[in-house]
């Protein structure tokens, strides 16, 4: 069955943190992320709370404090966010909570996941919460961890994530 999704607007305030004020926390996983100038990255989350956004990570080719390596490809964490208006957000911090070092072992683990990671990134709407999407694709990452890779599995994760989306 199909999970509600909810207006990112009560997703995001719902997700406040206590710590930083307009700042929210939200598990998340890496979906994309890239170079911006000598020490910036852009990086795409699916946020639990949040959906799918772009974040700008400030010196995070730099910061071990901040970042410390958490933001390869379908790294799951709790990311701090600061909210600005417009497309690109702000990302704080990101606290990895599952560094899946399982993918990165495995040429064809690392391109499954690639690819249900851009799948995701793809198909899902900017700022549009669905729970069920981020739950399909943290199973998915997890089972490409400690199960072999197979095109079946693949086909299987396209038609949830279809199902999923609507």
């Amino acid at each position: 069955s199909r999970s509600r999704a909810t207006s990112p607007s009560d997703a995001k305030l719902s997700a406040v943190s206590a710590t930083s004020p307009g700042a929210i926390e939200t598990p998340a996983i890496v979906l994309r992320t890239v170079a911006y100038g000598e020490a910036d990255r852009v990086v795409t989350l699916l946020g639990r709370t949040t959906g799918r956004i772009s974040a700008l990570a400030k010196n995070a080719r730099k910061s071990q404090r901040r970042f410390g390596g958490g933001l390869g490809l379908g790294m799951t964490g709790v990311a701090t966010l600061r909210m600005r208006g417009g497309d690109l957000q702000l990302l704080e911090g990101f606290e990895v909570t599952h560094g899946r070092l399982g993918l990165a072992g495995d040429l064809a683990r690392t391109a499954h996941g690639a690819y249900v990671l851009e799948l995701v990134e793809k198909t899902s709407a900017h700022d549009h919460v669905e729970t069920n999407v981020y739950d399909l694709l943290a199973e998915m990452l997890d089972r490409l961890e400690v199960e072999p890779p197979s095109a079946l599995r693949l086909r299987v994760f396209e038609l949830a994530l279809l199902g999923a989306l609507g």
